[in-house]
Order: C-alpha cells, then sequence, then structure tokens
C-alpha cells in the first residue's frame, strides 16, 4: 500500500510525502511524526493514517483545532483515490495510490483543452492538483485569461475595489443575466494553488447554504486571477447605515477625505440597543457556522454586512482574505497585514497572519460591534503602521467613553473582546453576543 500527502497551505505548503505500507502514520508537530508540520493550529500528534483492506482511514487524535473534510468536521474518514483534509488550518491533498500504479515520476495526465500527455510532475509544477482535470503549458501561455476577460462573462463599469478584488457590473454571457463579479488578484499573490485554495473556501461555504451567510455565487480559476460571480446586490451594507463612504476602504477610517480624527469619533451609529443585538446575534450565528466548517474570515468589517431588503443580515466576504494575506509577498517583506479595513485586524493578524485563527475573527467581530455603539472604531490614527502598532500594543478606550448615553456596564464586554491574546477573548461568537446582550439586560436567545 501507498500514501502520498501534499501540503497545499501553512508554513509547510508545498511539502510532499511518499509513504509505503499499512502504516500506521502519525501526522502532527512531533518530531516523531512521519507527516511532520510547523504551523500552531496542529496539534502534536494530530491525526493518524490507518492502512485497511481497501484503502487507508484517517482517525482524528483528539486534536484541539479538529480535522475537517468536504467542510465537516471529522473523528474518523475513509480515504481512496484523491482526498483533501484541513487539519487546523493546513490544507493537504491524500492520494491513496491504487495497487499496481507506476511511479509518480513516471505517470502522467493528459490537459482538458488538447489532451497532451503533461509529466505529473511537470503538471505539479504548473499548479496543477492530483485528482483534478490539467491544463498544459502550451494551453496556459496560449489562452490566458486577462483581469478584462473572464471565460463566459462580458464585463462592464467598475462598481467596486479592494486590496483583493477588482469588482465588475458583468452580464453572463449563456443566460445573459446581470451579475456582479469579482476578480481577486491581489500584489504579491503570484501561485496559481492559493487562487485555487480561495475557490475551494467559496465552494465550501456555498455547500453550507446558511441562512445568514450572503450567497457567494460561483468561483473559478482563469490563468493569473481567480474570479466570483453572483447575483447583484440587493439591499443595504452596515456601511451604508453608519456613513461609511465608499473610499474609507482604501485607507483606516481616520484618514477619509476632509476628516479628521475627532470628526470620525463623531460618527454615525446605532442608537437601538435591540437593533445592536440583534445585527450582532446574526453576525455570531454565521461566524460560527463558518469556524464549524473550517473556515476562517480575516476581513470583518462593515461592509462585510448586507442587509437584504426585508432586514435579514448576513455576513459576507468569507473565505477570501487568509489565503491572500498568508502568500502575500506584501505582508511578508514589508510587515503590513493585507486587509480592507485595518482597524479591524486583531493583533495576532498584525504579529503574524500564519497564527490568526477563530479568534481572531471574534476580536474583528468585537471591534465592529464597538463600531456600531460608539459611531468609531477602538483605534484611529492617520497612519496605517501607527494603527496597527496601536492595536498590536494598546488597550481600546473604554466604549462608555466615547459617547454619552452608553452604559459602562460594555466596557467589562469589550475589554474580553478585544483582548490582546486570543485565549483572553470568548471562544465562540455566540459567547461574545451573549455577553454583550447581557450588559444591555436582555435574556438569553434560546
Amino acid at each position: 500500500m501507498e500514501l502520498e500527502i501534499e501540503v497545499y497551505s501553512g508554513n509547510d505548503a508545498g511539502r510532499f510525502y511518499s509513504l509505503s505500507g499499512p502504516g500506521p502514520f502519525y501526522a502532527g508537530t512531533s518530531s516523531e511524526c512521519d507527516i511532520l508540520f510547523k504551523d500552531a493550529t496542529i496539534s502534536p500528534i494530530h491525526g493518524i493514517f490507518q492502512g485497511t483492506g481497501e484503502g487507508f482511514l484517517y482517525i482524528d487524535n483528539g486534536s484541539e483545532r479538529g480535522s475537517f473534510k468536504e467542510g465537516e468536521r471529522i473523528q474518523r474518514a475513509p480515504l481512496s483515490g484523491m482526498t483533501r483534509l484541513i487539519l487546523g488550518e493546513v490544507e493537504i491533498g491524500v492520494y491513496v495510490v491504487p495497487e499496481g500504479a507506476v511511479r509518480r515520476e513516471e505517470r502522467i495526465v493528459f490537459c482538458k483543452n488538447c489532451q497532451r500527455s503533461v509529466p505529473l510532475n511537470d503538471a505539479l509544477a504548473s499548479g496543477h492538483r492530483p485528482g483534478e482535470a490539467a491544463i498544459c503549458n502550451e494551453c496556459i501561455e496560449g489562452n490566458q485569461p486577462s483581469p478584462g476577460r473572464v471565460p463566459g462573462y462580458e464585463l462592464g463599469e467598475v462598481i467596486a475595489q479592494t486590496p483583493f478584488s477588482i469588482r465588475y457590473k458583468a452580464r453572463e454571457i449563456e443566460s445573459g443575466q446581470e451579475k456582479e463579479l469579482d476578480i481577486f488578484s491581489p500584489p504579491g499573490v503570484t501561485t496559481r494553488q492559493t487562487f485555487e485554495r480561495v475557490v475551494k473556501d467559496i465552494e465550501t461555504i456555498a455547500k453550507l447554504n446558511h441562512p445568514l451567510i450572503y450567497p457567494p455565487g460561483v468561483a473559478g480559476v482563469a490563468g493569473d486571477f481567480c474570479f466570483r460571480a453572483r447575483d447583484l446586490l440587493k439591499g443595504e451594507t452596515l456601511a451604508d447605515r453608519l456613513g461609511i463612504s465608499a473610499d474609507a476602504g482604501k485607507q483606516t477610517e481616520a484618514d477619509k477625505s476632509n476628516e479628521s480624527p475627532d470628526e470620525e469619533k463623531s460618527g454615525a451609529r446605532i442608537d437601538s440597543e435591540e437593533e445592536i443585538v440583534r445585527i450582532a446575534r446574526a453576525l455570531a450565528g454565521a461566524l460560527d457556522a463558518a469556524h464549524s466548517a473550517g473556515i476562517m474570515h480575516r476581513d470583518i468589517h462593515p461592509r462585510q454586512v448586507i442587509f437584504s431588503p426585508d432586514g435579514q443580515v448576513m455576513l459576507d466576504g468569507l473565505g477570501i482574505a487568509k489565503h491572500f494575506q498568508l502568500a502575500s509577498e506584501r505582508s511578508q517583506e514589508s510587515g503590513l497585514v493585507l486587509a480592507t479595513e485595518p482597524a479591524y485586524l486583531a493583533p495576532e493578524q498584525i504579529r503574524d497572519p500564519h497564527n490568526a485563527g477563530p479568534c481572531s475573527d471574534i476580536y474583528s467581530l468585537g471591534a465592529m460591534i464597538y463600531r456600531m455603539i460608539a459611531g468609531r472604531p477602538p483605534f484611529i490614527a492617520d497612519d496605517e503602521e501607527l494603527l496597527l502598532e496601536m492595536i498590536r500594543i494598546e488597550p481600546p478606550p473604554p466604549i462608555s467613553s466615547g459617547a454619552a448615553m452608553i452604559p459602562e456596564t460594555l466596557d467589562a464586554v469589550f475589554t474580553l473582546a478585544l483582548a490582546k491574546l486570543p485565549k483572553d477573548r470568548p471562544q465562540t461568537a455566540a459567547d461574545l453576543v451573549e455577553t454583550l446582550a447581557q450588559a444591555y439586560g436582555f435574556p438569553p436567545e434560546l
């Protein structure tokens, strides 16, 4: 029996293991493991691959951050053929080599466009993953889409732009329907594998079909970028309700045109305690569902909160920022984090994006709720580097000091939510929001 494992993400991305025999083979950070990781989200002995008569069985060894297959947390999973697993926050490809198969260096795959044979190792070097349709270098070079040309769509005007993407109004050629189409090609992100991971997370979110998560649409990789197409937005965002301008995403909130930090302190806020708790509970439900499926957000801010025409609150933007932040050469070289709104980043995201996890999203949710209540984010500065330093080091100002009529009982809520260390924060979004509701005097949500 033979097992091949390739690491797709994290500190060990690109590492390949070929293991012969029935095992057991141990995966984790312990030096005694057969599949060795350095990622902080992996336990010392995270999981075990055990040979069976029909393939292999993966067994989670009671790991802290869990193991996931097809978006669901697993304890045991039979493996055959090609399977993708997520251990902690690290994605791996597991290939159970069929009996009598030729060695990896002798295998070939066929281009999905022209049917040319391509050595497997060459295809892997071009971004192909085992078990997926390959494309040869000749077709890549001859049919390379560009950000102005996406297969199946006609692009129109630009309607939004972030550090991650450009959003177009587009027409789907086959149906004739109008869509919004995001093209993701962040600076410093160059590998096809990164774009494929983003597409995979978007597909996982779509499978969740959660009522509190804004439908992510369809996604694909085209050349040196990936894209997402979905129906045009109907409704408004939390940024709209708070009067945050469309340009705010390109800079810190305190650095808007013709505005000073003092003006930001007196920005629009939501006065109704019932509405604040309603919005917060909906976002917590969406975030905890995503975390249970192994999906992090990493870029929560008011433009990611959408209100449908009937008032339903939904969270948008899941599954996009993580892989771009980890892969961005800009982050690695400059120390600045690729983010739409830096004011909502957690301290550990600033120190090292590889160490960010579910509690980083909980910090960002807390910072955004703080913004809804106080009319300003916890930290503001005219310079991004100074802003990030404040988030990393300084304690947040008590929320009751920011505006009149904010009860002091909320100070303790945000002391916890905005704690510098993840272990000191609420461990789920629901825990954070129910603490907020209790501080306001509302009964627990049943």
